[in-house]
């Protein structure tokens, strides 16, 4: 059998490691994001994430260690340059969440304590200070009640609040 994604490992039984039993947990919760998993200094991408950060940043795509005989698929950037790896991956159109270590690796027992701090879209910079502070940025969310709409709008370069609702007839 040839798995190639870690949700297929997971489903065949095969028995993961503490450290890709914590990436799983998390990316799960972010399934149409890269998840960038903080080791260290390096922020590593796994499996289906490895290979398609490797080919939109022209990054390598190696392995970090196996579950069972199968090698896990891994790409890293390095934490001082994610900056410019983050923007690179939204320009292409993607959402990146960021997981950081949330506890200090000297005093953890057992394996740090991750979680996503941030995730990162196309329409948000990951780095506010770099974007174009002459141009509005607008985030929208509406949202249907049983007989309004409801619409907001944020500019994250100003911080400019716009919202409105709507009463709708319903027939």
């Amino acid at each position: 059998m040839s798995l190639k994604t870690l949700e297929e490992m997971v489903r065949s039984g095969r028995k993961l490691t503490p450290m890709m039993e914590q990436y799983y947990s998390i990316k799960k919760n972010y399934p149409d994001s890269f998840l960038l998993f903080r080791m260290g200094d390096f922020y590593e991408l796994f499996f289906e994430d490895a290979k398609e950060a490797s080919a939109i940043l022209n990054i390598a795509l190696t392995h970090r260690g196996k579950i069972e005989d199968i090698p896990i698929p891994m790409a890293g950037i390095p934490h001082h340059a994610a900056t410019t790896y983050i923007d690179r991956l939204t320009s292409a159109g993607r959402k990146a969440a960021i997981c950081e270590q949330v506890e200090d690796p000297k005093e953890a027992r057992g394996i740090v304590k991750r979680a996503v701090t941030q995730v990162v879209s196309p329409g948000i910079p990951f780095d506010l200070d770099k974007s174009d502070q002459k141009s509005q940025h607008y985030i929208a969310a509406a949202i249907q009640s049983s007989n309004s709409f409801y619409l907001t709008l944020i500019d994250f370069t100003t911080g400019d609040f716009k919202g409105c609702g709507l009463k709708t007839k319903r027939s």
